[in-house]
């Protein structure tokens, strides 16, 4: 990652990525999303990239990219991933994604919903359901096409599932509603607003804006606004820690994904939305 290893080539840097995954030569195969790179680094331009990392003098250098001609800069979240026979799959989405559509809402008497709505894709499946208009998503990326793991597809198996909508309850009513997007992100999201709503106090607002970790991938990614004493002791630990440049979130394209949350307390409702992302709280 950018804020661990030194590159011996400023063009091997990578900008606003989605996505970084192990292989298992033990490089890291990385969506460079481009979104910041500079002109004399060529400007904004998306590409896939594979990283060797040298973890005796901490640098990483490239070994491999793929970069489109003409130039595409993915507005969305694209992706890369190597196949076993070593073909590599590039997603650049470079249409606005249709992202998950995430409502939380709750009235003065307990009740509430969490409720969220994806097709995956900017259009799923691409299959519309005979004259309904209701285009059915593609889950099916969830699974592993490779047999004999644990998400691997098989008859009357259930895949992977990120989306988490919660309500937490107490004898009176609905407690705490939460939801977010982000795709495999969005379990680490809820789970941690949880902990700082319930165990720590905060509230809502809050608790969306302090900062934020995720494990859902090989690298744990954490927030640059963390306390780097707390960073070095996940290393301490054995993790491998990816420090995400704050800029990446204010700039739209954070690597963690985008929470709306309600609590009800003695003092009423009170509600939160990512402050990065197209989300607001509203009350009527």
């Amino acid at each position: 990652p950018n804020g661990d290893y030194k590159f011996l080539d400023p063009a091997d840097r990578f900008y606003g990525q989605h996505t970084a995954s192990e292989m298992p030569n033990g490089n890291i195969l990385v969506f460079d999303n481009g979104q910041g790179r500079p002109e004399e680094e060529g400007g904004e331009y998306s590409r896939a990239l594979e990283l060797t990392l040298n973890t005796y003098d901490v640098t990483a250098i490239k070994v491999w990219e793929y970069r489109h001609t003409p130039d595409l800069y993915a507005r969305g979240r694209g992706s890369a991933f190597r196949m076993p026979n070593g073909n590599t799959i590039i997603n650049f989405e470079t249409n606005e994604v249709d992202p998950p559509r995430v409502l939380v809402e709750a009235d003065g008497d307990g009740n509430a919903v969490s409720r969220t709505n994806a097709l995956m894709s900017g259009f799923g499946s691409g299959v519309v359901a005979g004259r309904t208009g209701v285009i059915l998503n593609n889950g099916m990326m969830w699974f592993d096409p490779v047999p004999g793991h644990i998400n691997s597809i098989a008859p009357g198996k259930l895949p992977l599932n990120n989306m988490s909508p919660l309500l937490v309850l107490d004898d009176g009513g609905v407690r705490v509603a939460v939801g977010a997007s982000g795709g495999r992100r969005i379990t680490n999201c809820v789970t941690s607003l949880v902990v700082k709503m319930l165990d720590f106090g905060l509230g809502p607002q809050a608790a969306i804006d302090a900062p934020r970790l995720d494990c859902s991938t090989p690298l744990t990614a954490v927030d640059g606004r963390l306390d780097p004493d707390v960073v070095e002791e996940l290393r301490a630990r054995r993790h491998r820690v990816a420090v995400i440049d704050p800029r990446y979130s204010t700039e739209g394209m954070s690597p963690f994904a985008s929470p709306v949350a309600i609590t009800r307390g003695p003092d009423g409702l009170r509600g939160g939305a990512d402050t990065f992302h197209s989300a607001h709280a509203a009350g009527l």
